[in-house]
Formats: C-alpha cells, sequence, structure tokens
C-alpha cells in the first residue's frame, strides 16, 4: 500500500475533538491567512483547528472588553457605543474567516493541480487507461470509498438564520415590538441546541451532533460512512472511471469556487443587517430597520414608548435590549463560523485523500499495461497456489477419520 502512496491523511483519520483544545500559544503555522505552503501530508482540518484557535482568541477579546464597560458604566451613550465598536470587530472576524477559507480554497487548488501535473507517466497512459485496459483486476488494495458531496456544507440554517434574524426589526411592523418583549426573546433563545443541530444540518443529517459525534461524522461523511481501510474492488471498469475523473480533475476546483461563493454570500449578507444596527445605536433611529419612509427625526418624543414611528425614534432602553440580542445571535454566528470552517477543512483532506489514492491505483494499473505478462504469471501462480492448497484441503484426511480408521483396524 505504502509502494504507491494510498495512505490517507492521517491527521485526520485519527483526528478527534482533544484537537479543538490545542494549546493557545502553539504556533501552528507563521500567518493563518496567507496561502502557506503545504504538501500532500497536510491536513487542512488541522490548519483549520490552528486558525480558529486565534480567531476565537480575538473574539473573546472583543467580548472581555465589552462585558467590561457594561460593567463599568451606566451611562446608556456609553453602553450603545461599546456595542457598536463590538459589531464592528465582529464583521472584522467574519472577514478573517472569509479570507481564511479563500486561500485554503486557493491552496488546495495549486497543490492538488501540481501533484496531478508531476505524474506524467498518467497523462502518458490516457488512452490505455481509458480505453483500451482489458481483463484487469486488482484485490490486493485497501483504501477508502470517497463520498464527496456537492450539497456539503449544508448551509440552510445559515441562511435562515440570516432571513430571521431581526426579521421584527425590518418591517413595519416595528412599533409592536416593546424592551419585554425583546428580553423574552433573549431569554428563549438556545444557542447550545441550536448550534448541536447545526452540526448535523450541515452534515445533511437530521437531529443534532455533539462535539465528538461532529468530528467522527467529518471523517465518515466524505468516505462512505467507513472508519477504516477496506479492500477495494478494483477491475477495468474502475479504473476507466477513475482514469475520466483523474483528466477531468474530478471538477473539485469548480465545486469548491461555488461552494465558497455560497458561504460568502451567507454570512456577508448577514453582517449587513448588523451593520444596520450598528448605525442606528448612535442617533436611535429606527429608519433603517424598517420600510417606512424617514419622518422628521426628533420632532416628537418618545413619550414614555419604546418605539414612536411617527417620530422614528426609539428609547435608548429599547436600543440597548435590541443590542444585547444582536450580540447573542453574534455568539451564535462565531459558532457556525467554525463548524463552517471545520466542514470545509475536512471536505479538502478528503478530496486530496482520494487524489492521492487514485494516483496509486492508476500508476499499479500502469505497471500492469506495461509489463502484462510478469502481471499475468503472477496471478496465474497465486491462482495455482490457490487451488493446489484447495485440492490439498479436500484430499488431506481429517484427524477424525484417522480416528475412525484406526478403530476400524483394531476390531479387525
Amino acid at each position: 500500500m505504502d509502494e504507491f502512496n494510498l495512505i490517507p491523511t492521517n491527521s485526520l483519520i485519527n483526528a478527534s475533538f482533544d484537537a479543538l483544545k490545542m494549546d493557545a500559544d502553539e504556533d501552528t503555522f507563521t500567518d493563518v491567512l496567507s496561502a502557506t505552503a503545504m504538501n500532500m501530508d497536510e491536513s487542512y482540518f488541522v490548519k483549520s483547528i490552528g486558525f480558529l484557535n486565534q480567531l476565537n482568541e480575538s473574539y473573546t477579546d472583543s467580548k472581555i472588553k465589552l462585558y467590561r464597560c457594561i460593567a463599568e458604566s451606566n451611562d446608556s451613550a456609553i453602553l450603545l457605543e461599546s456595542f457598536s465598536d463590538y459589531y464592528v470587530q465582529m464583521e472584522a472576524i467574519v472577514d478573517k474567516f472569509l479570507r481564511f477559507l479563500d486561500n485554503q480554497i486557493n491552496s488546495f487548488n495549486q497543490i492538488t493541480t501540481a501533484y496531478m501535473d508531476e505524474a506524467v507517466i498518467i497523462k502518458e497512459h490516457k488512452k490505455a487507461l481509458t480505453e483500451e485496459i482489458k481483463n484487469y483486476s486488482d484485490d490486493n488494495t485497501e483504501g477508502f470509498n470517497y463520498t464527496i458531496r456537492e450539497d456539503i456544507p449544508d448551509l440552510s440554517l445559515v441562511d435562515n438564520f440570516n432571513a430571521s434574524l431581526f426579521d421584527s426589526l425590518f418591517n413595519s411592523g416595528v412599533n409592536d415590538l416593546s424592551v419585554d418583549s425583546v428580553k423574552e426573546t433573549i431569554s428563549a433563545m438556545q444557542l447550545e441546541q441550536d448550534v448541536r443541530n447545526f452540526r448535523a444540518r450541515i452534515l445533511g443529517m437530521d437531529g443534532e451532533l455533539s462535539d465528538n459525534e461532529f468530528v467522527n461524522q467529518l471523517r465518515l461523511v466524505f468516505r462512505d460512512n467507513v472508519s477504516g481501510a477496506i479492500e477495494l474492488d478494483i477491475d477495468e471498469k474502475s479504473i476507466k472511471t477513475i482514469a475520466e475523473q483523474w483528466f477531468s480533475k474530478y471538477g473539485f476546483k469548480s465545486q469548491l469556487t461555488e461552494q465558497y461563493k455560497k458561504i460568502e454570500k451567507s454570512y456577508q449578507g448577514l453582517m449587513k443587517k448588523v451593520s444596520a444596527i450598528c448605525k442606528n445605536n448612535n442617533g436611535l433611529t429606527v429608519s433603517a430597520f424598517t420600510n417606512l419612509m424617514p419622518g422628521d427625526i426628533g420632532v416628537e418624543k418618545i413619550e414614555g414608548k419604546d418605539i414612536n414611528n411617527n417620530g422614528m425614534m426609539m428609547s435608548a432602553d429599547m436600543m440597548l435590549q435590541i443590542d444585547i440580542y444582536t450580540k447573542a445571535k453574534l455568539d451564535q454566528l462565531q459558532k457556525y463560523t467554525d463548524v463552517t470552517c471545520m466542514v470545509m477543512g475536512a471536505k479538502m483532506d478528503a478530496m486530496k485523500d482520494k487524489i492521492r489514492q487514485d494516483r496509486g491505483i492508476l500508476l499499479k494499473a500502469i505497471e500492469v499495461l506495461d509489463h502484462p505478462d510478469d502481471y499475468y504469471d503472477a496471478r496465474e501462480s497465486k491462482g495455482k497456489a490457490n487451488r493446489n492448497a484447495t485440492i490439498a484441503s479436500v484430499e488431506a484426511p481429517s484427524e477424525d477419520d484417522e480416528i475412525n480408521e484406526k478403530e476400524d483396524s483394531d476390531n479387525d
């Protein structure tokens, strides 16, 4: 198996959720946002974990600053300004996530293209592998049946999150909101349960997944739900299929590009709504939240109301509750980016491992094409040996037969 380089990425095959608990001081790579040189033995999943550790440090720092301000200030204006600063920092974090993912994909495309192009001998045997190979059988190769599904990651929950986020703020019925109703919404939120559901949905599954279950499924979902290498059934038909995929580059580049566009659209669309919240912190206006025409802002007072649509104004208390709600939703978003990043890293590892496995399988087939006599002589010798072993086992007397013969002889 080693001779043809069929062993998959060890770091992903042996991954467990302990990888997410790496020492925060561990420098996994020099610059997490640069497409640093990787090779076919390195793991995009592990690199994603290193990036998320650093990204989450930034996220934690931003939360600490916000909490400190909330604890130390009773001034509504200062609190609202602090939330605005927090939103700006969150936008930067989401932007880093998208840039990192883009660089991962670019790195994958460069490395796998170079790896395939250097296998010149496969290109030279294109016609033989795709058309001419016959009577080929290989029952001595172990590996995986890779299942690289185009519908994973499933971003439907991200899109629903985006569509439902602040729905009651972005419509003409905003005057129905009150401080108490927003507080009730915040109290009813179940962040951890939502994240467990998201881990399952992004992998195209129903139900929910814990941390450890999610990491285990990351390995299985792209390997036909098999945890360890199996004996592959390789014949001339499968060689032709593998060769055709090889020469078409598997379509991996276009698949990853399209998936990145969807991810970018989903997360950037969500952050635009967060930006609208941020802009309204200073003026306490609701015009950006609704499809109403802006009124003569400031002419009418709030006069005890949480929201006054006629004057397009809201109370500082109301805005503060909206900020608290928004912050809770951003906690949810941060978990979503973590999960999305890990899925994409695991998927690129599976793609890379399939390419490497297929190269080894094709090289073995080329050995047969170039030295057919050696191949068929070896198979004939193996077949004879198996047949002789079978005949010998049939003809050899069993221990029970020998005992019966001895008893018959004694009786005589």
